[in-house]
């Protein structure tokens, strides 16, 4: 079954634009994603890739919850464990600036990539 509407196509963008491409940090790091979604608050659903199998955990920046760890996952936790490359894909709600938070359980290669995001 097909749901149509039109109102949402005003929400949802479609991105695919690169975000992040360094190593990945072993404490909460901010990650400012305002240059591609704009100062907002919405609701982002990145792909994460990793050189090494890994885990770690998105949040919104000024979340003080620590959910991230073997217990953790969800859709907005990460853990790597099939053949290299590794890829995740989670979905985190972003501050009012368009601002997020992420770590990682060890520092890795590692590009982070925007596929869509909803006001």
């Amino acid at each position: 079954m097909e749901v149509r509407n039109p109102s949402l196509s005003k929400a949802l963008t479609v991105s695919g634009v690169e975000v992040f491409s360094g190593n990945s940090s072993v404490a909460w790091a901010d990650l400012d994603l305002s240059g591609t979604i704009g100062a907002i608050r919405a609701l982002v659903l990145v792909k994460v890739l990793s050189t090494v199998n890994t885990q770690g955990s998105f949040r919104t920046k000024g979340d003080t919850d620590e959910f991230y760890g073997p217990t953790a996952y969800g859709c907005a936790s990460w853990a790597m464990y099939s053949a290299s490359p590794y890829h995740a894909v989670c979905l985190v709600m972003t501050d009012a600036a368009g601002v997020i938070q992420w770590i990682a359980n060890q520092v890795a290669a590692t590009t982070i990539d925007i596929i869509c995001w909803i006001k």
